[in-house]
């Protein structure tokens, strides 16, 4: 055989042996390997911080809150506690960490009856709103009209007409359906309650869902109130 073919499979061979062993005996670099992540941990769960016949407070687990009411002697003080909230009538003491973190229901009341102001039947004829009664109301003029057309649903002879104007409010007016004249009604979070066969009106009765009996009083919306019905303007009782 001719010595240059030999010597040619010769080097091949000699690269191919270094390229195998540098394939079996050379290092590989390490991998990097990220530490997991800690979970973070779980929120606390919300449970009944204080309760008696007329407020429940709620909150996160394992913090101290209660109610003083106006007139009470107030608790010894305690290191980390503020107050959290305060009104007329009350004052809600807690820990620090409790601020913007928790809600104050009340049972709701009923401190005047339907039954007390009561209203006659409506008897007459059924006429259409009058807006020149009322010009404000003519930047609602279709849903008053509209609402108008339908039976009386306040003290006798009225309709009240009701819609949104945004999340959490409702404006409304009362319609006599015997003059057509239009006149306001407070306006509203939480909605209306009233009756045909009386002249009480009752706004904001917060309510949760399938409970009526509470309301949330630590909000921005305000809490529930009585109005009667003079026949010209809605009277604020106390």
């Amino acid at each position: 055989m001719p010595a240059a073919p030999r010597t040619t499979l010769f080097v091949l061979a000699a690269l191919g042996g270094s390229w195998l062993s540098g394939c079996e005996g050379g290092t590989t670099q390490p991998t990097t390997t990220r530490p997991a992540s800690s979970p973070l941990p779980a929120p606390a769960p919300n449970v009944t911080l204080y309760q008696d016949s007329v407020y429940e407070l709620i909150g996160p687990a394992q913090q101290y809150a209660t109610v003083v009411k106006m007139g009470q002697p107030a608790p010894p003080p305690r290191p980390g506690v503020t107050t959290l909230f305060q009104n007329e009538a009350i004052s809600v003491l807690g820990d620090t960490a409790l601020q913007g973190e928790f809600e104050l229901y009340q049972r709701f009341t009923y401190r005047h009856a339907f039954a007390d102001f009561p209203a006659a039947p409506g008897r007459g004829a059924h006429v259409r709103p009058d807006f020149k009664t009322n010009p404000q109301a003519r930047w609602h003029i279709t849903r008053i009209t509209e609402g108008a057309k339908q039976p009386a649903n306040f003290a006798g002879h009225y309709r009240l007409v009701t819609w949104g104007c945004g999340s959490s409010c409702q404006m409304s007016v009362l319609v006599d359906q015997h003059t057509g004249r239009i006149y306001d009604v407070p306006q509203t979070s939480s909605g209306l309650e009233y009756r045909l066969n009386s002249r009480l009106l009752i706004t904001d009765h917060f309510a949760e869902e399938g409970d009526t009996s509470t309301y949330l009083v630590n909000s921005i919306y305000p809490a529930p109130a009585f109005y009667l019905w003079t026949g010209r303007q809605f009277q604020k009782l106390e």
